[in-house]
């Protein structure tokens, strides 16, 4: 479990980087928008290890006790939701980040699940 997590995440970065490559490109040549892509890839991968650390506290639950309860990835889901709206007003709103190259470096890494999806259930991808 711990070695898919890291993969997820290292893909993750990997993605990030490339789409602030493609926004620099994209934007016109523009440093700022670099560093917009890459917070907005950051708060894609800070809430991905979010839902690892909360996955991974469910499934410890589950083993103590022999039991789910849906409330831990219920909590996990209204944490990483509050953390990405937080971030993305702190982002766009205080400190002034572009904000498609905000919302392009938060969505590319999310391809990273689409990925690692494909490659567990054996599909090419």
């Amino acid at each position: 479990m711990r070695r898919e997590i890291q993969k997820l995440l290292s893909a993750q970065v990997a993605l990030a980087v490339a789409a602030a490559g493609l926004m620099y490109f994209a934007r016109g040549a523009h440093v700022e928008c670099v560093v917009a892509a890459l917070y907005g890839g950051a708060i894609a991968v800070v809430a991905a290890g979010l839902l690892a650390l909360r996955t991974a506290r469910v499934g410890r639950d589950v083993v103590a006790s022999g039991s789910a309860s849906p409330l831990g990835l219920v909590a996990g889901l209204v944490e990483r939701f509050v953390f990405v709206l937080v971030a993305f007003g702190a982002g766009i709103g205080w400190l002034h980040l572009d904000p498609p190259s905000v919302i392009v470096g938060f969505a590319v890494p999310q391809l990273a699940f689409v990925m690692m999806r494909a490659r567990v259930a054996g599909t090419p991808g």
